[in-house]
């Protein structure tokens, strides 16, 4: 059986849907890393400062806000509250398969949107939200 070839229709016939789709959704992460009530929830989540191990020096320690443990800058995940991608978009108007106005709106939220938590936490956290997408897009 011949191979099937997957349509490129955007970019001057370069890119698939997902691809098109996925370079979107990098560049609005990308701009997002600069959405200052995210920054303001980073500082609010600051501890103080502890003595790094690795380096003898101090260094400013920030607190789970789920767990109350504490982790230095790099180990951090500033989490949206409401994920960014919902359980089900509903049946409103979408491009790409994504309702781009519901997209933005839940990505750039003010201060209280965000929870500052481990990267371990994030990690878990977002397995089970991706799960349950998974589910819900079955039925």
């Amino acid at each position: 059986m011949p191979k099937v070839k997957t349509p490129k229709p955007y970019c001057a016939g370069t890119l698939t849907e997902a691809a098109f789709r996925s370079k979107i959704i990098n560049a609005l992460r990308k701009v997002s890393m600069f959405w200052k009530p995210k920054n303001v929830a980073m500082k609010r989540a600051m501890g103080g400062t502890r003595t790094n191990p690795k380096t003898g020096k101090d260094k400013t320690y920030y607190v789970c806000e789920e767990s109350g443990e504490f982790g230095w800058l790099e180990d951090m995940h500033a989490d949206h509250v409401e994920p960014v991608v919902p359980d089900f978009w509903g049946d409103t108007t979408r491009f790409l398969g994504v309702n781009w106005n519901e997209y933005v709106k839940r990505m750039f939220v003010e201060e209280d949107g965000y929870q500052i938590i481990l990267k371990s936490l994030h990690k878990i956290k977002t397995k089970e939200e991706n799960q349950r997408r998974r589910e819900s897009k079955k039925q």
